[in-house]
């Protein structure tokens, strides 16, 4: 079912692409909004705090993503939010990857994530580990 939510998700993007541009002179406009929210590349970023420098950095982390995914979800009425992969790798989340629940999983699920989108660096732990992780996520893989 995952995956044909994603395959869903994905294609209705593309068609959206595909369609021509049009303007209604006034009528029935049975239109729907939807906003497409996108992260990439967390790479364990998940607290705004490099642990292999043990100093801040506020370039981005989940934390700061997760406020400004709140601000357009009370905004904004049909909101999709992906991932594009390279989510729990780096800055330490190595540590994290035999938890259940995985933590940066856990945030991806109380973010109400849509799809995650599985990036080169998910398959640094081994498939067996992947699964894991992934089977925790209640959106699309």
């Amino acid at each position: 079912m995952k995956k044909v939510v994603g395959l869903l998700a994905v294609t209705a993007l593309a068609l959206s692409a595909c369609a021509p541009s049009s303007t209604s002179d006034g009528g029935n406009d049975d239109s729907v909004n939807i906003t497409f929210l996108g992260t990439s590349d967390i790479h364990g970023h998940y607290m705004p705090w490099d642990y292999s420098l043990d100093e801040e950095n506020t370039s981005g982390s989940l934390a700061q993503i997760a406020t400004a995914v709140k601000e357009v979800r009370e905004s904004e009425d049909n909101v999709v939010l992906i991932d594009a992969g390279d989510f729990i790798q780096d800055n330490s989340s190595e540590l994290f990857q035999d938890m259940n629940p995985h933590p940066g999983v856990s945030v991806m699920n109380d973010l109400n994530y849509d799809v995650w989108a599985i990036g080169n660096h998910e398959f640094d732990y081994g498939m067996e580990k992947l699964d894991k992780i992934t089977e925790q996520f209640k959106g699309a893989v």
